[in-house]
């Protein structure tokens, strides 16, 4: 049957009581009813900072509604058991802190406005601050947290964070310094006991920080456990690959264990002046290695010393 491209024309036929309706031209039926309408539309990212702050001000306002909860339970009775719940989690909360921070001083306190609930953070150690003061570091810790809180709160509906489950983090030393390294992971562990943590690194102090781990070289595919007896030097050296020092000093090390080899000759006051530099340079490593060199070179070291 044909039609006019035109007028772009429908049939339709009835077969044994239903309605078929044929379209003689599918392409030209799509073009000219649908019109196309294309639009380029970029969401723009929030960052991760943003992100990371706003999960921030959700932890502050998680903790006003539990605190504002207590005090609502406490003039009702037969709620004794729900207070002491939430007055235990706050306790366990500010211990926990306290082992974030390294001070057995820190606590959490709050104080009422008229239209809310504010949360800060005094010690011995340092004027009173806010969760919103915090370094990215600690930020980032605390946005951890929080999620995996949030995430077992909605599938237990209590305070109890003995569930098990596993927990993938990617990068896990990202916006840490060195001692959150160190802390990150037994800090979520002592949260959630029962959690398997999957993460992956490149930090040393990650590697060290449980004595109940599984390590995988994703490189060399070979499985270790328990890094903890090993020291940071010791992981960087046998595992990364990497010196204990740097290229410039490795360099200086070399040139003043030539002139050791090459006996006194006219250097001898270089080599004095390069051996009381390196004596100056307040690094235990190098110390031993000043001593690893008189003994090796002892002979040319006693004329040197005459």
């Amino acid at each position: 049957m044909d039609t006019s491209r035109d007028e772009k024309a429908l049939f339709d036929k009835k077969i044994n009581n239903k309605l078929y309706l044929t379209i003689p031209n599918v392409r030209d039926f799509i073009l000219y009813n649908f019109t196309t309408d294309r639009k380029l539309k970029v969401t723009k990212s929030i960052g991760v900072k943003d992100n990371i702050s706003k999960n921030v001000e959700d932890f502050e306002k998680f903790l006003a509604k539990k605190r504002t909860e207590q005090a609502f339970l406490s003039f009702e009775s037969g709620s004794s058991k729900e207070v002491k719940a939430i007055s235990d989690w706050f306790q366990m909360l500010e211990t926990n802190l306290r082992f974030l921070f390294e001070d057995e001083s820190l606590k959490l306190l709050s104080k009422r406005t008229e239209d809310k609930v504010n949360f800060y953070l005094t010690s011995d150690n340092r004027e009173e601050f806010d969760f919103n003061t915090l370094s990215s570091g600690y930020s980032s810790i605390l946005f951890i947290l929080f999620d995996m809180m949030q995430k077992m709160q909605n599938e237990t509906g209590s305070f109890d964070y003995t569930k098990e489950g596993i927990a993938l983090i990617d990068e896990v030393e990202a916006h840490l310094h060195i001692s959150l390294q160190k802390k990150i992971l037994p800090f979520l562990t002592r949260f959630f006991p029962n959690v398997q943590f999957i993460v992956t690194t490149h930090s040393p102090f990650i590697l060290q920080s449980l004595k109940n781990s599984v390590i995988f070289d994703l490189e060399t595919k070979k499985r270790y456990e328990d890094f903890s007896n090993y020291s940071s030097e010791s992981i960087l050296e046998t595992f990364y690959d990497l010196d204990k020092f740097g290229d410039i000093m490795k360099t200086e090390m070399g040139k003043y264990e030539e002139m050791l080899k090459n006996g006194i000759g006219n250097d001898k006051n270089e080599i004095l002046e390069t051996r009381k530099k390196f004596l100056e340079i307040p690094d235990i490593e190098i110390s031993y290695w000043i001593k690893d060199m008189d003994i090796r070179h002892k002979e040319t070291i006693k004329k040197l010393l005459k």
